[in-house]
């Protein structure tokens, strides 16, 4: 019984640690990209990378924080008004 239970459990330590590889990779790789993006088209698809980070690890601080984060630095990109709040109004809901 005791074998089987330390098993599980070693078990559920190795897949935590696993989806922590996993999510540290994908936003490791998003902030290596963030350095090279240059046009509004590339701010936008690495803010849809990490919104997609931020909802699949809701629980992820970094996450959150990276997803409003780029959602500001797109708006900020964009030349029209409308299209700026919504970036804003997307970047807040990460704040809240």
């Amino acid at each position: 019984m005791k074998t089987q239970l330390s098993a599980m459990l070693l078990l559920f330590v190795m897949t935590a640690n696993a989806q922590d590889a996993k999510f540290e990779s994908a936003i490791k790789k998003n902030l290596d990209q963030m350095e090279n993006t240059r046009s509004t088209e590339e701010w936008n698809a690495l803010t849809n990378s990490f919104e997609r980070i931020a909802e699949a690890e809701p629980k992820q601080w970094l996450a959150q924080y990276y997803a409003g984060m780029s959602n500001i630095l797109t708006g900020m990109r964009v030349e029209s008004a409308d299209k700026k709040d919504e970036y804003y109004d997307k970047a807040l809901s990460y704040v809240n």
